[in-house]
């Protein structure tokens, strides 16, 4: 898998292990290279990060303790 392109928009959302969307914003920022996430107040658990941008596409395993 490539690199995720940073002169496309990015789109990032934030699921729960039931499919539920917690988050999702879309950046259109030009050579954005990082981004950080409202207090959302999750409970401990595993939620899963996609990002998407042009034609890649990728999904980060994330665990609140």
């Amino acid at each position: 898998m490539g690199e995720i392109e940073a002169n496309v928009p990015l789109d990032a959302t934030l699921i729960n292990t039931t499919g539920r969307i917690i988050w999702q914003n879309r950046y259109t920022s030009p050579g954005l290279a990082a981004f950080v996430l409202p207090n959302l107040n999750l409970s401990a658990g595993v939620y899963f990060m996609t990002l998407v941008a042009g034609d890649k596409k990728r999904t980060l395993k994330l665990v609140k303790q």
